[in-house]
């Protein structure tokens, strides 16, 4: 199956963005509203639901959606959602009721215009389980809550008090997760949502213990009584700001991550990784008992040369970009361990770190 999704977006890539994997960082997906083949060419289109961006989630997410399918894919199933919404703050484009109401200054306008383009990128893309009661299901639910109006940071901080099982959960949240708790049960508790934060990188939206932080003011174009307006395009201007920033980065990250499958199978030698890594003495790092990892240090393990200038290779061109405090470095998975250096240039690299993954 895999097989046929890698040939699928390959010819995507190749037909629509000129063979530059690259270019699918900033394609707006609403260009695909007509589109028979990568569209929605038997449904009403949605962005987040279209051909291609489902393909995608089985790709980038099927390892942490272990029931996420290209069979299983849609309403009532596992089913696409837009993180940072446009129609929340800024109405929608094709039914402006923002500008009359608010008057925006120009550069503001113009940065919605941006905006209502970029949010349709994939890295504004995100999967949820969707079995519903009645009509009613947790994409639904997220944008319609008279609290959280489609913002990820208010969504996620419900989602992490359900998750914690914690006393003041909403309920009605509750209830819909406990519908899809086939696909919830492996992200309950603190090591659990850490996996599903980091397995959907979605850490911008977290502290440094996983718990969720509220930035949003949760503003509607609706809004009602009385507004202080500078406030009101302050918060606006920071929205987009942070979720234009979230949104390109994100999108980098899952195209590093579909790189891997699409084009790693013919260079990525993993037996030859795993060979390699087998011969090494791995050595804990004492100093930093807060962070467990291990090392091995170039020309004084039972590595070449040439085959440590290969690690260090596969573990660029193939990793998957992860943050971890300030950094942002390729991680390579082989087996039940994670692989990555500190991005030094090549020549200066003398240290291959490796942690264990948790499961």
């Amino acid at each position: 199956m895999n097989a046929d999704l890698i040939a699928y977006i390959k010819d995507f890539i190749n037909s629509n963005l000129e063979g530059d994997i690259e270019q699918l960082v900033d394609f707006d997906l609403k260009k695909l509203a007509k589109d028979d083949v990568y569209g929605c060419p038997d449904r009403k289109f949605d962005a987040d639901d279209c051909n291609l961006m489902r393909a995608i989630y089985c790709l980038v997410f099927g390892e942490i959606w272990p029931n996420l399918t290209i069979d299983n894919s849609g309403e009532g199933k596992m089913r696409g959602d837009t993180m940072n919404s446009s129609g929340t703050f800024f109405s929608y484009p094709w039914d402006d009721k923002f500008t009359p109401k608010w008057n925006p200054p120009s550069e503001l306008s113009e940065k919605i215009r941006s905006f209502q383009s970029s949010f349709h990128t994939i890295g504004n893309m995100t999967v949820l389980p969707d079995k519903r009661i009645g009509e009613w299901s947790i994409n639904k639910h997220r944008g319609c809550h008279d609290e959280w109006h489609d913002y990820e940071d208010r969504f996620l901080t419900a989602l992490y008090k359900v998750m914690m099982q914690m006393p003041n959960a909403d309920e009605d949240l509750q209830e819909l997760v406990e519908l899809n708790k086939e696909d919830f049960l492996p992200f309950y508790g603190e090591d659990g949502w850490k996996r599903f934060i980091d397995g959907n990188f979605l850490e911008y939206y977290v502290d440094g213990d996983y718990v969720p932080v509220i930035a949003s003011k949760g503003y509607t174009w609706w809004r009602g009584g009385y507004v202080n307006k500078e406030r009101f395009f302050k918060e606006a201007n920071r929205y987009i700001d942070r979720s234009t920033e979230i949104i390109k980065n994100r999108g980098e990250r899952i195209v590093e991550k579909l790189k891997v499958h699409l084009y790693g199978a013919d260079d990525l030698d993993v037996s030859k990784l795993r060979s390699m890594i087998g011969r090494c003495e791995w050595t804990f790092a004492k100093t930093m008992p807060w962070c467990p990892h291990e090392y091995i240090v170039r020309g004084k393990c039972p590595l070449t040369e040439e085959e440590f200038l290969y690690f260090i290779d596969m573990q660029r061109r193939f990793g998957v970009k992860e943050h971890w405090g300030k950094y942002y470095n390729p991680y390579i998975y082989v087996d039940n361990y994670k692989y990555w250096t500190m991005g030094a240039p090549v020549e200066d690299t003398i240290v291959m770190n490796r942690a264990k993954v948790k499961q």
